[in-house]
Order: C-alpha cells, then sequence, then structure tokens
C-alpha cells in the first residue's frame, strides 16, 4: 500500500504524451511566442497577397473594360523639362493628363509606364492608355493582362524567381 502523501514516481523516459500533455504544451512560452510569430507572419503574407490580387484585377478591368484615351505626359520621374528623352527601360514613373470621353478633365494622373512602352518618351508627349471610367485617374498603357505571370505572388519577384 502506497502513501497517498507521496506522487507516484514518473515513469521512465520517453514517457507517453497524454491528452492532458498535449493541451498544456501549447501554455508553455516557446511555444506561445512561435504561435504568435506564426500568426503575425501569415497575417502579413496573407495581407500583401490579398493586396498584389486586388491590383491585377483592377489592372485587368482596365485594359477589358477601360475607355482609350491620349494622354500628354506632364512630367517623368519628376522632371518638367519639355522635349528631353528619357529611355523606358525599368517602367518610368509619369504623370499624365487627359480628358475623357465624358469631358472631364483628368490633371496629375500619376502612375508607372510598362517598360519599353514606348522605348522613349519626354516631356510634352502623348500616349495612348486606357483609363477606368469609374476612376479615371486610374490608367494602364497595358492592351493585355501579361500572360504567365501570376500578378499575386506576394513579394512581386516572379520573374527572378520563375522566370
Amino acid at each position: 500500500m502506497m502513501d497517498s502523501s507521496h506522487p507516484s514516481p514518473l515513469p521512465p523516459p520517453p514517457r507517453a504524451i497524454t491528452p492532458r500533455v498535449r493541451r498544456r504544451s501549447w501554455h508553455e512560452r516557446p511555444v506561445r511566442v512561435w504561435l504568435i510569430v506564426l500568426v503575425l507572419v501569415g497575417s502579413a503574407a496573407a495581407f500583401f497577397t490579398w493586396v498584389r490580387v486586388a491590383e491585377t484585377l483592377r489592372e485587368r478591368a482596365i485594359i477589358f473594360r477601360g475607355e482609350e484615351v491620349i494622354a500628354t505626359v506632364t512630367a517623368i520621374e519628376g522632371s518638367t523639362i519639355p522635349n528631353r528623352k528619357e529611355a523606358n527601360v525599368s517602367g518610368l514613373r509619369v504623370v499624365l493628363s487627359y480628358q475623357t470621353a465624358g469631358g472631364t478633365e483628368v490633371r496629375d494622373a500619376w502612375g508607372r509606364l510598362q517598360p519599353s512602352e514606348p522605348p522613349q518618351i519626354a516631356v510634352g508627349d502623348t500616349i495612348h492608355v486606357r483609363i477606368d471610367p469609374l476612376k479615371p485617374e486610374n490608367w494602364t498603357t497595358r492592351r493585355t493582362p501579361e500572360a504567365g505571370r501570376p500578378s499575386c505572388c506576394s513579394c512581386g519577384c516572379w520573374h527572378r524567381c520563375w522566370g
């Protein structure tokens, strides 16, 4: 007969993982830290993926349902010097002005040109863009969606990783 004041000795290792042990292990400090890190990293990855998917869907809508207008370049990479040609090799930041089919004039609509569309550009040049009829300040120079590139790659490095 055992004395009830002394607990029974633990069995030798390895010990069985009982339901009670499994539940209690989630409350240990190192496990909680990694669980919090997992939630934070997962949330950040989900957010950036959602942003990229939304951006891609918005651009596809402009390509397929947008109206085509002729826009005038008013600034390139912050410079407003007229007739200075810039090579468009990496997608220049530009500011455009244009008039919609409904007569609304849009000034200072900024965005990025697609690389090599057109190959050279200067302030004062005109280019064809497609605009969103509901938000005329949103535009793109693309005529077709980028094929084979899942733009939902949250890091935006698809061309470096897979292409």
